[in-house]
């Protein structure tokens, strides 16, 4: 009978931490798809809001604060967008006016997002748990006309 507690007791041994880093993967991943579907949104908001501004020149200056302050996490104006659970993904703004036989049509943002919050020797990194680089998002919106 002890034997046999003994034989459990390895096994649970053997099991436990694979088992661990397992659950903890899903508790990431979960994270990590909730920090991407806000900055999903967030870049869906971002377009419209620059879509809807009828002045060129206050667009402008969005657009310019937008990608100014692209490398930062906590700019004023990107601030107001997104605010992410987790600093796993570091975001990199960029928005842009599309042209089309020289008038402006469209808006476009894309938010790339590069893994930098994981140290180097965590298993998540080294494992490959959480991928580098996500798959950017791309959000483009057709700019309002404006009206007479």
């Amino acid at each position: 009978m002890s034997r046999q507690k003994g034989q459990t007791l390895v096994e649970f041994a053997f099991i436990f931490p694979m088992f661990i880093c397992i659950f903890l993967s899903i508790i990431y991943i979960g994270i990590l798809f909730l920090d991407y579907t806000q900055y999903n949104n967030a870049a869906r908001d971002a377009a419209r809001d620059i879509s809807l501004v009828q002045v060129a020149d206050t667009r402008d200056v969005i657009i310019k604060e937008i990608n100014e302050e692209k490398n930062t996490n906590h700019a004023k104006r990107l601030e107001r967008y997104a605010n992410p659970l987790t600093t796993l993904y570091t975001p990199t703004w960029k928005a842009e006016i599309i042209k089309e036989d020289g008038k402006e049509v469209d808006v476009q943002v894309t938010i790339n997002l590069k893994l930098t919050g994981v140290k180097t020797g965590s298993y998540l990194k080294d494992w490959g748990v959480l991928p580098e680089e996500l798959i950017p998002i791309v959000y483009k919106m057709r700019l309002e006309e404006a009206k007479s």
